[in-house]
Order: C-alpha cells, then sequence, then structure tokens
C-alpha cells in the first residue's frame, strides 16, 4: 500500500468528520496526500499529509488561504494521525502542543 492509499484509508474510517472539513479534491503524489478544506474554524485552505519513510512518521503542512494561517506539525504517529488532522483543521495547535507530539515521537 503506497502512502497515499493508507492516508486515504485512515481519512476515510471517519467520513462524518470528512464532512465537517469540507474536504474535498483530493490528490495523491509519492509520498501522501495533498487535499482541501473549509471549516468556520479553518476558513478555506489546504492540509498535506507527507510520510517520511526513513522517520517511520507524518509530517503534516497546513495552510488557510484567506488569511495566510500556516501551520506544521511533525513526527505524528500513525495512530493519532486522524486526532492531529481533525484538531489542526478545527483549531490549531499550540506551540506547546506541536513540541509534545515531537517528544512523544522521539521517546519511542
Amino acid at each position: 500500500m503506497t502512502p497515499s492509499e493508507k492516508i486515504l484509508d485512515i481519512l476515510n474510517q471517519r467520513p462524518a468528520n470528512l464532512m465537517e472539513w469540507g474536504y474535498n479534491t483530493p490528490t495523491e503524489f509519492p509520498d501522501g496526500l495533498k487535499y482541501w478544506v473549509n471549516t468556520f474554524a479553518y476558513h478555506p485552505g489546504w492540509v498535506r499529509v507527507v510520510y517520511e519513510d526513513a522517520e517511520g512518521c507524518y509530517f503534516i503542512k497546513a495552510a488557510e488561504t484567506e488569511y495566510g494561517y500556516y501551520q506544521e506539525v511533525s513526527f505524528v504517529q500513525e495512530d493519532e494521525l486522524f486526532e492531529v488532522l481533525d484538531k489542526l483543521v478545527h483549531e490549531g495547535f499550540t506551540d506547546e502542543e506541536v513540541e509534545e507530539i515531537r517528544r512523544r515521537w522521539w521517546k519511542k
């Protein structure tokens, strides 16, 4: 299974959440997936999820197109990928929360 197929599989397990996000236009590429969202909290924007094979984890970039909000979350483990994406789309992360995700990765 390619990284983009794996990400799509994880996302498609919760279709109600995808509808909340205004999820659309998924674009597959060799190491991940990019898609558009449109929620009340996040406004229109895109999310890009990349699987880093060497690290065995995901790197997420999100950009809101209306006000220029941009956030990156790295070292996301597969079992927490959907929850991280959901929080990122709905409200974003504080710097401390992003650092905690990194710490969990490096402790494993």
